[in-house]
């Protein structure tokens, strides 16, 4: 189980803060389930206030407020190497597929689907 700061980076209408928490466990090397709760909060760009200004009422907007999900992390190619004699590291790339509820601030929760590839370090 870990906790991490989040954040949104592409939503040219809102800046989201928040925090995840995800516990995860693994059958195999391979193998790995993972489930997640992630909130946010949902502030107004500029922008937003901009159109407001226009008379141009910007409610329809839909931002995120937190997910709640779980997936399925498979791990093909996972091992160690050495740097400069001194320390080893182990790596895991993995590709991930899940599905999960996410709130918005209009108040519904459609279903999500999560796709994902990342390679970990430690």
């Amino acid at each position: 189980m870990y906790l991490a700061p989040t954040t949104t980076l592409n939503d040219p209408f809102f800046v989201n803060w928040g925090g995840a928490a995800r516990l995860g466990f693994a059958f195999s090397e391979q193998l790995s389930i993972e489930f997640t709760y992630l909130t946010l909060s949902t502030n107004r760009r500029a922008v937003n206030n901009d159109l407001l200004d226009r008379g141009v009422a910007a409610s329809s907007l839909v931002a995120p407020k937190g997910y709640t999900g779980g997936s399925v992390r498979w791990s093909p190619i996972y091992g160690k190497f050495g740097v400069m004699d001194k320390q080893i590291l182990h790596f895991d790339m993995f590709f991930s597929v899940g599905a999960g509820i996410t709130q918005t601030n209009q108040n519904q929760n459609p279903a999500t689907l999560s796709l994902g590839a990342g390679q970990l370090f430690a």
